[in-house]
C-alpha cells in the first residue's frame, strides 16, 4: 500500500529467503490535540477505537492509503530501545532493538520468532522472514545506528562509529566498507548511490564499489538523514536544505527562519521540508521554491510520503495527512499516546513506537448513521443501513448493551444482516452497534439508542446551548422518542407569553432534534431573558407535556442570568 520514495529500488530478496530490512515500508513519525480532536478510550470488554477529525473542505479521504477511524489492535513492549520504526511486513511486524535484535510479531502482537540481538549490538543477521531461521550475520564496525536501508540483492547498514557496510543478502559476505569522520548522517540509498552527511560535507558513494563519487562542502551541518530521488540529492541542516544533483554540483539552497524538525522526503512533485511549529512546506525539485505552504498543530517528528498524500506525525500524538499536490488536510488523528518516536505506515496499517513500546492500528469501519427502533413481539427490533467499508469489507456487526453504566456485547451480526432484536422485560436499556473489519478491526460505536418499556414516549429531553446566544447558531432541542407521535413545541417567556407558534409534526422512533433560531412569531430577535421550551407529545389517547428552562444572552454574553435555571418534567397529570 505504501510504496518507497521516487529513485529507491524496490527490494529483491533473493534465494528465498527475505532480510527484514529488505521490506522496510515508507516511514513517517508524528503533536497537541486541538479542537474537535476526538480519542475514543476502551469501553468495557472492546478494545478502544481512534475517531478522526475530517477537512470537508478538501480532498476526500480516498487518495490516502489507511484513513480513519482506526482500532488498536495489540501494543507490546520490547526488551531494548529501537533502532527504527516498526517495520510491517505481509501479515508480521518486525521491530528491531538498538542491539540489532529482531522480533517478528504476528496478528494479535503474538510472537511468531524472534533473534536476541547481542550486548555489544554489532552484528546484523539475515533471517528466513517465514520461519525465523538464521542465514548469515554481518559483523558490524560499532553498535547499529538506525534501521538498515535496502537495496536490490543488498542492505546498508550503518554502525554509530560512522562505519558504513553494504551487504549481499544472498551470501551475508560484505560488498564494501567504509569509515566516515564523526558526525555522520543516517544513509540513503537507491541502489546505485549512497549518499550520507559527515561533518560539514555531502558525500556520495557508488554503491557497487564503494568508492567516493563526490564529496561536496555545505557550509553547514546536515543533521538528517537527506533525500534522494532520480534527479537529485537533498540536505536538510538546521535552518534549511540544500539541493544537489547527482554529480555533487549545487543546485539551489533554501533558508528557513524556523528550525527544521525532520528529515526531508521526496514526492512526485517536490521535496517535503518540516520545520518546529508545524509547518509544512513542499518545495519545487527544479528550483526550490514553495508549491505549498501548510501549518499543523505540533512538532513533526518524522514525515513520509504515502501514496499521493503525505503523512506527518507531531511529538504529542498526532498524525496528520495532506495532500501531495496542494497540501489540504485529508484526516488527522490523535493516538492519546504521547511522545511518539516512530511511526511506519504500510500494509494497509499504521504501527507506531512510543519510548519501547510498539502499538499497531488497523483501519475500522464507522458505525452506523443511525438506528431505528420497531417494537415486536418478544422485544424491539434494531435495524441500521449497511456501512462503507474501511481498509477492507466489514466482517460482522457487533450489537452492545448497556447495563448499570457499562457496556457489554449482546450479540453478532453477519455483514449481510442488519437486524438484531433486543428482548424486552426491563425498564430502560441502552443499545448501540459496531462494525468490524478485517483482522478484527472494530469502529466506534454508533450514537446509542434508548430503548424504554416504561410507557413514555419521550426520553432525555436536553436544551442546548444553555445560556443560548441567538448569534451563535440555533437552539438545540433534542430528545429520545419511543413511539411514533405527533410533536408540538413552543417557546414562552418568563411570564407565560407565548414568542412563537405552536409548531406540530409527526416523529417516528429514535433520535429527534428541533431547532429555535432565538426569533419571536413576528420574526423580531428574543431580547435577553429566561425563557421555556413547551413539548407535548401525543399517541393514540396517550398525551406527555415537558418543559425546560434557558436564558438568552446578547452577544457580548451579558445578561443577567440565574445559578439554577428552572426545569420542570412532567407526565400526563403527574409530576416527576
Amino acid at each position: 500500500m505504501a510504496r518507497l520514495n521516487p529513485g529507491r529500488s524496490s527490494p529483491g530478496p533473493g534465494a528465498g529467503f527475505v532480510l527484514f530490512a529488505l521490506l522496510l515500508p515508507l516511514i513517517m513519525p508524528l503533536r497537541a490535540p486541538a479542537a474537535g480532536d476526538k480519542v475514543v478510550n476502551d469501553l468495557v470488554g472492546r478494545r478502544a477505537a481512534l475517531a478522526g477529525d475530517w477537512a470537508m473542505d478538501c480532498a476526500g479521504p480516498s487518495s490516502a492509503p489507511v484513513a480513519p477511524p482506526f482500532s488498536i489492535a495489540w501494543t507490546y513492549d520490547a526488551d531494548d530501545d529501537l533502532a527504527g520504526p516498526p517495520v510491517p511486513c505481509g501479515n508480521k511486524v518486525m521491530v528491531i532493538t538498538k542491539s540489532a535484535g529482531i522480533r517478528a510479531l504476528g496478528p494479535g502482537g503474538r510472537t511468531a520468532w524472534k533473534r536476541a540481538g547481542t550486548k555489544a549490538g554489532n552484528e546484523w543477521p539475515g533471517i528466513d522472514g517465514g520461519t525465523g531461521a538464521l542465514k548469515w550475520v554481518a559483523k558490524l564496525g560499532g553498535r547499529l545506528a538506525g534501521t538498515p536501508v535496502p537495496g536490490p540483492d543488498s542492505v546498508l547498514i550503518a554502525a554509530e562509529s560512522g562505519e558504513v557496510i553494504l551487504v549481499d543478502t544472498r551470501t551475508g559476505r560484505p560488498r564494501w566498507r567504509r569509515k566516515l569522520d564523526l558526525p555522520v548522517t543516517l544513509p540513503a540509498y537507491d541502489g546505485s548511490l549512497v549518499l550520507l552527511g559527515s561533518g560539514q560535507d555531502a558525500v556520495a558513494l557508488d554503491a557497487a564499489s564503494g568508492r567516493e563519487v563526490f564529496r561536496t562542502g555545505l557550509d553547514c551541518v546536515p543533521v538528517f538523514s537527506p533525500a534522494i530521488a532520480a534527479d537529485g540529492c537533498y540536505f536538510a541542516h538546521e535552518y534549511g536544505m540544500v539541493a544537489l544533483d547527482r554529480s555533487g554540483s549545487v543546485r539551489w539552497r533554501v533558508k528557513s527562519l524556523l528550525q527544521v524538525a525532520v528529515a526531508p522526503v521526496t514526492t512526485d512533485s517536490g521535496v517535503v521540508l518540516c520545520t518546529r511549529g508545524g509547518g509544512i512546506r513542499s518545495l519545487s525539485r527544479e528550483d526550490g521554491k514553495s508549491s505549498w505552504d501548510r501549518l499543523i498543530d505540533g512538532d513533526p517528528t518524522a514525515v513520509s510520503p504515502a501514496g499521493t498524500a503525505v503523512s506527518i506525525a507531531t511529538r504529542e500524538g498526532r498524525i496528520t495527512v495532506l495532500a501531495e499536490s496542494n497540501g489540504a488536510r485529508l484526516w488527522s488523528v490523535l493516538t492519546g499516546v504521547m511522545p511518539i518516536d516512530w511511526i511506519a505506515m504500510g500494509e494497509g496499517r499504521l504501527c507506531f513506537a512510543s519510548g519501547r513500546r510498539v502499538t499497531a492500528i488497523l483501519p475500522a469501519p464507522e458505525p452506523p448513521e443511525s438506528i431505528d427502533r420497531r417494537l415486536v413481539t418478544g422485544g424491539t427490533r434494531l435495524e441500521w443501513a449497511p456501512v462503507e467499508p474501511n481498509g477492507g469489507p466489514v466482517t460482522e456487526y457487533r450489537v452492545w448493551r448497556q447495563d448499570n453504566g457499562s457496556w457489554s456485547v449482546a450479540g453478532e451480526c453477519d455483514p449481510s444482516t442488519t437486524t438484531f432484536v433486543a428482548p424486552g422485560g426491563w425498564d430502560t436499556q441502552g443499545y448501540a452497534v459496531s462494525a468490524v473489519g478485517p483482522g478484527g478491526s472494530e469502529g466506534p460505536l454508533s450514537r446509542p439508542v434508548l430503548l424504554d418499556y416504561s410507557g413514555r414516549l419521550v426520553r432525555l429531553l436536553t436544551v442546548a446551548p444553555r445560556p443560548f446566544d441567538p448569534g451563535s447558531g440555533p437552539l438545540a432541542i433534542e430528545f429520545d422518542l419511543n413511539e411514533t407521535a405527533m410533536i408540538g413545541w413552543d417557546i414562552v417567556d418568563a411570564e407565560g407569553r407565548a414568542m412563537t407558534e405552536e409548531k406540530k409534526q409527526p416523529l417516528t422512533p429514535g433520535a429527534a432534534r428541533l431547532e429555535w433560531d432565538g426569533r419571536d412569531r413576528t420574526g423580531h430577535g428574543a431580547e435577553p431573558g429566561i425563557y421555556l421550551v413547551r413539548l407535548r407529545a401525543i399517541r393514540d389517547k396517550q398525551e406527555e407535556s415537558y418543559v425546560r428552562g434557558f436564558a438568552v444572552v446578547d452577544s457580548s454574553g451579558t445578561s443577567w442570568c440565574p445559578a439554577v435555571i428552572p426545569s420542570l418534567f412532567s407526565v400526563g397529570n403527574r409530576t416527576e
